[in-house]
């Protein structure tokens, strides 16, 4: 047959049965619709839910804390609970097979407040020139912060330097969705904190009248950037600022113990193991971990419960469009013996199915 004839006959087929052919259309777009919509959908929600919202870890990375028990109204470690998570027992974790890094996060045991300036497009609002408040700070080893994060800065504490900041990037968000559409104010972006400048006045508190007996001393402050791992209320210092404010006001009254500690895993596969050794020693995982870690294996299972039924339909569609072309084929066996018989080959006839389901393909492709 030649080719001329050939698309002929080609056009005069599709004509004929525009129908099925817009309905096997139909069921591929359906089918491949619904699973790349299940498949985006679950994986939208859990990065929004386990990462922006509850801060999930790496897989190969957990918080620990000191275990406590709880006694009615009050939660006790010691004797009864926990050990200490100092820099000795840092060291043993660090000495653990499987363990690649650990990190360790030590509150800034100092009454303090900051004083930041407000910029201008926020006192045009009828805000006032300053804003004081309470100021709760954390340390934490700079080699914890992701390099990506700083935007070229430098996460260490040096003389004579205003004192590099971070804030959390849960923090940042819950301000862009909440306050900033309450109260009109301009949304920020990681660029834009890096701008913030103030003052932390150490040894003093807005709640109380007096300062800390050993006085108050200011340090200028500059937020550097916008990280996952800074604390989600407040700010997250250098881990050497936090020791050296300790040492100032508490001296050898100050324990030195960290409030938590960051392990990185060298593998995932050695998490189970080395949870095991962790809990032996008198720790747990952080508890907003633990949760956070739930709710992501759920919406995981989620995920993939949305993704076996998006491929069920898929492989419906694919049956549906199967079983139209074969009814196609033997509801038009008559012409097909026909074109046979004035002189098609079997190719010709293979060659104008194959163009046809081309044709429905990229139709869909379009759509």
């Amino acid at each position: 047959m030649r080719t001329p004839a050939f698309w002929r006959l080609l056009f005069l087929y599709i004509r004929r049965n525009t129908t099925s052919l817009l309905l096997s259309s139909l069921g591929i777009v359906v089918g491949t619709g619904s699973f790349v919509f299940f498949v985006s959908l679950g994986y939208g929600v859990r990065q929004i839910v386990t990462q922006d919202l509850l801060g999930v870890s790496p897989v190969n990375q957990i918080e620990i804390i000191p275990k406590t028990y709880s006694l009615g109204m009050f939660r006790v470690g010691g004797l009864l609970g926990g050990a200490k998570l100092n820099d000795a027992t840092l060291e043993r974790i660090r000495s653990l097979k499987g363990v690649k890094h650990v990190f360790g996060k030590m509150n800034v045991r100092v009454p303090s407040y900051a004083m930041i300036p407000i910029p201008k497009e926020f006192q045009k609002r009828g805000i006032a020139r300053a804003f004081y408040t309470e100021m709760i700070a954390q340390g934490i080893d700079p080699k914890a912060i992701p390099k990506k994060d700083l935007q070229g800065n430098t996460f260490e504490y040096k003389e004579g330097k205003p004192v590099p900041i971070l804030i959390s990037k849960r923090l940042l968000n819950v301000y862009n969705t909440t306050l900033a559409d309450l109260r009109g104010f301009p949304k920020l972006t990681a660029q834009a904190v890096q701008a913030v400048r103030f003052k932390m006045i150490a040894g003093r508190s807005a709640f109380r009248r007096r300062d800390h007996k050993k006085g108050a001393r200011k340090y200028p402050c500059h937020v550097i950037g916008v990280s996952r791992r800074a604390i989600l209320i407040g700010v997250t210092v250098p881990l050497a600022f936090a020791r050296k404010l300790n040492r100032i006001y508490n001296g050898k009254d100050d324990p030195n113990v960290f409030q938590s500690a960051i392990i990185v895993a060298k593998d995932a596969t050695d998490m189970p193991r080395l949870l095991k050794k962790i809990e032996k020693m008198g720790f747990t995982m952080e508890t907003s971990q633990i949760f956070a870690r739930k709710v992501g294996e759920s919406i995981l299972f989620i995920t993939l419960l949305l993704t076996l039924i998006s491929a069920v339909i898929l492989v419906i569609s694919a049956i549906s469009i199967s079983h139209a072309f074969f009814m196609f084929v033997y509801e038009h066996r008559y012409q097909i013996g026909l074109v046979r018989a004035i002189g098609a080959t079997r190719s010709n006839i293979r060659n104008l199915l194959v163009m046809m389901g081309l044709l429905v393909g990229m139709l869909c492709g379009l759509s």
